[in-house]
């Protein structure tokens, strides 16, 4: 039985992914993004039209990638996101990964190795 399990944006910009593999889902979005403003007819998608294609459970995740410096704009109550900047943002971080050697991760975060009496 294989499992059918898509990872998210957000985990394709996670410090522990492999950079080659991040590189590879970036683009993947990308392709997602642009085939549905192809569907949809327009460079302008909502919040909620884009949160899919992306992995995201809600808007709210998607607000969240305004820190890794994509932008989400704010209009009439809604998030949106413009598919050109979407594509501009993924070369970007395409280019930054494509510089990280393959095997070079951060370092795992200190586990306490002792026990408390």
């Amino acid at each position: 039985m294989t499992v059918k399990y898509r990872p998210s944006i957000s985990e394709a910009l996670s410090p522990w992914a492999d950079p080659f593999d991040a590189v590879m889902l970036l683009q993947g979005f990308e392709r997602d993004v642009q085939a549905l403003a192809a569907k949809v007819g327009c460079t302008e998608l909502a919040g909620y039209q884009i949160v899919k294609p992306l992995g995201l459970t809600s808007v709210a995740q998607l607000a969240q990638l305004k820190t890794k410096g994509l932008l989400v704009r704010y209009r009439d109550g809604s998030y949106w996101v413009d598919t050109r900047d979407f594509a501009r943002w993924v070369g970007q971080q395409c280019d930054r990964l494509r510089q990280l050697p393959r095997s070079q991760r951060p370092d795992m975060p200190v586990q306490s190795q002792g026990t408390l009496l």
